[in-house]
C-alpha cells in the first residue's frame, strides 16, 4: 500500500489533538471546568481524535495482515464508521449540553448521518483516495469544536447563549 504514511500521520493528529483537549482545561482559568458544554467539549475531542488515530493505525497493521489494499480500506473504513457511530450516538443525546430543539444540534446530526452514510459506503467502494478525503472530514469535527473552545475561551465565556456545545 503507498498511502500509508498519510494515515499513519492522520494518527499522530488525532493523538495530538486529543492531547489539545487539555489545554481547554490548562487555558480556562476561570474554573468553568464542571460546566456541562465544556466537560461534553473535552470528551467530545479526545474521543473523536481516538477514533481518528485509532482508524489512522490500523491501516499498516491491517495490510500487513491481507496484503491486499481493497480489503484494507474496507475495514478501516468499517472501523471508522463503528467508531462514529459510536461517538454520535452518544455525543448527541440531548442533556446538559444540548437542546434537541436547538439548530446546531439538528445540524450536527445530520453531519452525523452523512458521515455515516460515506464512510458505509466506502466499505462498498473501498477506495483509498475516497477515505483519505473521509479521515480529512473526520478530523474536521474535533479541530471545530477545539477551535470554538479556543475562541470562547479569549472572549471570556464558555458557551453562546448559556449552553450549546459546538
Amino acid at each position: 500500500m503507498t498511502d500509508e504514511f498519510f494515515f499513519i500521520t492522520f494518527g499522530g493528529l488525532g493523538v495530538s489533538l486529543a492531547g489539545f483537549a487539555g489545554l481547554i482545561h490548562a487555558l480556562d482559568g476561570s474554573g468553568r471546568a464542571d460546566n456541562p458544554v465544556t466537560k461534553w467539549r473535552i470528551r467530545s475531542i479526545v474521543a473523536a481524535g481516538f477514533a481518528v488515530a485509532l482508524s489512522g493505525l490500523l491501516v499498516w497493521p491491517v495490510f500487513r495482515i491481507t496484503t491486499d489494499v481493497d480489503v484494507t480500506v474496507r475495514v478501516v473504513s468499517a472501523f471508522l464508521l463503528i467508531q462514529f457511530i459510536r461517538l454520535s450516538w452518544t455525543d448527541l443525546q440531548p442533556g446538559p449540553a444540548w437542546d434537541e430543539e436547538e439548530i446546531r444540534w439538528r445540524v450536527n446530526v445530520a453531519i452525523a448521518g452523512v458521515t455515516w452514510i460515506l464512510l458505509a459506503s466506502n466499505i462498498f467502494i473501498g477506495s483509498v483516495g475516497f477515505l483519505e478525503v473521509l479521515f480529512v472530514f473526520a478530523i474536521g469535527q474535533p479541530i471545530g469544536t477545539f477551535m470554538r473552545a479556543i475562541g470562547d475561551l479569549h472572549r471570556g465565556s464558555d458557551t453562546h447563549e448559556g449552553r450549546e456545545p459546538a
